[in-house]
């Protein structure tokens, strides 16, 4: 794919051109993710607040998270039948 920085650098060899050769999900730094997952969780109605999510266990936000989308899926599954 193309070096996201566009004119070349180090990380790329100056090519321009970037080889994934594992899960892109695998060059998330811990604390992206955590944002990411409360992104998502906001889009579903569960804000990132204090008192609310933020003050959850992070194995906790894990699972409702699974849990939601999981009931999506499958939701979505038996509506196609």
């Amino acid at each position: 794919m193309e070096c996201p920085c566009g004119s070349g650098c180090p990380d790329c060899g100056h090519t321009r051109r970037v080889e994934i050769d594992r899960c892109p999900l695998e060059f998330l730094e811990p604390d992206l993710w955590a944002w990411l997952t409360f992104a998502d969780m906001l889009e579903k109605g569960l804000p990132p607040v204090a008192g609310g999510l933020l003050d959850q266990a992070w194995a906790f936000v894990q699972l409702a998270n699974f849990a939601m989308s999981d009931k999506s899926y499958w939701k979505n599954r038996l509506q196609a039948k």
